[in-house]
């Protein structure tokens, strides 16, 4: 009815009906109020729908996975930019890593990878035992002895389940 459309644009609100035509009338007025009528005779089409509804209001999860560690052996550069000389103890680090930086079992930093290098070399990845240049982007204040831990980041779309 027109009172459903009205009460539902004022609180931002979808209608459901099951099994009920809205009149012309109601449609235009739905349109017009960006109101939106779901109906059917099928409870399992309103069902899918809704959920479609609901997951369209959800945003995408960045999903992290540990891949490895680090640990700074020594810090180089100037005060504009420092880069932490590390040796990866587990797993690897990758160019594309999220990192957290850890320091007496506290995170001081978190953010992603700018630069990784081997001596001079770019490197896409740094696997255990090997040691390397690691930068982050606003982050100066490596210190010897803290721990990185390196993670992968995935983006995973919602699930209602």
């Amino acid at each position: 009815t027109q009172s459903d459309v009205d009460l539902a644009s004022t609180s931002d609100a979808h209608i459901i009906g099951f099994d009920v035509t809205p009149s012309e009338e109601v449609l235009a007025s739905a349109k017009q109020a960006e109101v939106h009528i779901c109906s059917s005779d099928v409870i399992y089409n309103i069902i899918n729908e809704m959920e479609q509804e609901m997951l369209g209001l959800l945003e995408d999860v960045e999903v992290l996975d540990q891949i490895g560690e680090a640990e700074v052996l020594a810090v180089f550069g100037s005060n504009k930019s420092k880069v932490a000389g590390c040796k990866v103890t587990d797993g690897l680090v990758q160019s594309t890593s999220r990192v957290q930086v850890m320091r007496k079992k506290r995170v001081v930093f978190e953010g992603d990878v700018t630069s990784l290098r081997i001596v001079k070399d770019n490197v896409s990845e740094v696997q255990e035992g090997s040691e390397c240049g690691l930068g982050c982007e606003d982050f100066e204040r490596w210190e010897v002895g803290d721990k990185i831990q390196a993670f992968s980041v995935s983006v995973q779309s919602p699930t209602l389940a």
